[in-house]
């Protein structure tokens, strides 16, 4: 009774405030995303997909609080300055003193940028991309050399940000 079919596949279960991709949708003849509430097995699946969902929630705060995570963000339309400001805070209570980046990726720049990124703050860097697949096609990678770019220069901030800290400490 709580949860809510997505459009793209996923499920918003309200009770909890979280939103995944399941096995238990199924699509009808016209396509569309369906779940059957009152199915024995559906309530199976998703006893065990909330289970997994609390060991990945368990693992993603011992994650954080061992410091030095880095944490790629990305919205095809932008994020709200104060949604990342919420975030990152979000992010500082749950690692606890432990060091991290939250690196945004925006899209565009002409693909001048693709690849790069940018620290603004302590905690926070900007990565570009030259464009975003469509939610509907993102298995289809625009510009995969400029994500792996992205990815080893985020790397590559949080260890210097890491090792400066840790010689000041």
């Amino acid at each position: 009774e709580n949860l809510t079919v997505l459009p793209w596949g996923m499920v918003e279960d309200h009770a909890y405030g979280m939103h995944f991709h399941t096995e238990i949708l199924t699509r009808g003849n016209d396509e569309a995303f369906r779940l059957e509430k009152d199915d024995h097995a559906v309530i199976e699946k998703y006893q065990n997909e909330y289970e997994k969902y609390q060991h990945l929630k368990r693992r993603f705060a011992s994650r954080a609080m061992s410091g030095s995570a880095v944490y790629i963000i990305k919205c095809n339309a932008g994020i709200d300055p104060d949604v990342l400001n919420d975030i990152e805070s979000e992010l500082a209570r749950i690692a606890a003193g432990a060091d991290f980046l939250l690196v945004e990726v925006r899209g565009g720049e002409n693909g001048q940028k693709s690849g790069t990124v940018e620290r603004i703050s302590e905690r926070r860097a900007v990565g570009w991309i030259s464009d975003f697949s469509d939610y509907s096609d993102a298995n289809n990678i625009r510009d995969p050399s400029g994500w792996a770019d992205i990815l080893k220069n985020s790397l590559a901030l949080e260890s210097v940000e890491s090792s400066t800290s840790s010689h000041f400490a």
